[in-house]
């Protein structure tokens, strides 16, 4: 998606980096969905993002647009993807 570079991520830390997809895919499938519904979430993700013509948005309103997808679609996913969330933020990364 050419028009997914247009959009930088403002990380946490005050670094920024170009928005991802695969990024929302891979924590996705990694909280426990299969690789099409990771897919499925990123894509439409993505899609919100690219609706909104925004050229910045934070890393923290990815991570809750993530949270809220996975918790529509599965609990166990969304509670381990927070879990994951918070122990990241305590370490530190």
């Amino acid at each position: 998606m050419d028009e997914t570079k247009k959009l930088l991520v403002l990380k946490k830390d005050g670094s920024s980096e170009v928005f991802n997809p695969d990024k929302i895919a891979k924590v996705a499938h990694a909280a426990g969905l299969s690789e099409d519904e990771a897919l499925d979430i990123s894509e439409k993700i993505t899609n919100k993002l690219m609706k909104e013509n925004a050229n910045k948005i934070t890393s923290l309103r990815i991570r809750n647009m993530v949270a809220f997808e996975l918790k529509k679609r599965d609990k166990y996913a969304h509670d381990l993807y927070i879990w994951y969330e918070k122990t990241k933020d305590k370490n530190g990364r």
